[in-house]
């Protein structure tokens, strides 16, 4: 996966003497792309929990790539299924309705 931005986790910290964990995004118009998309040449927007070592090396098992169309699927069927509370949910409404005023 090509990064392009990072984002800090706001739920998890890793325990003391292991590696850091970041949000890792792909995205084409700022230079990103998913693993997939640099192997067979087409541009994808991915994301991705990135597992660091203790050393600080990245750790590739723990760190699954998504790409766009997969993380709506993930978000409509935890919505269909009632996974979040609705606190959580609340939430994620919120943080979406900012992203669209600030498109």
């Amino acid at each position: 996966m090509k990064v392009s931005a990072t984002a800090d986790t706001t739920r998890y910290s890793p325990p003391q003497g292991e590696g850091a964990v970041k949000i890792e995004f792909a995205i084409p118009a700022a230079g990103g792309n998913s693993s997939a998309g640099e192997k067979y040449d087409f541009t994808e927007k991915a994301v991705r929990l990135s597992w660091r070592r203790a050393d600080g090396g990245s750790d590739p098992i723990s760190s699954a790539e998504l790409p766009e169309w997969a993380i709506l699927d993930v978000m409509e069927a935890c919505a269909a299924k009632d996974f979040f509370s609705p606190q959580q949910a609340a939430l994620l409404i919120k943080v979406l309705a900012q992203s669209i005023e600030r498109q």
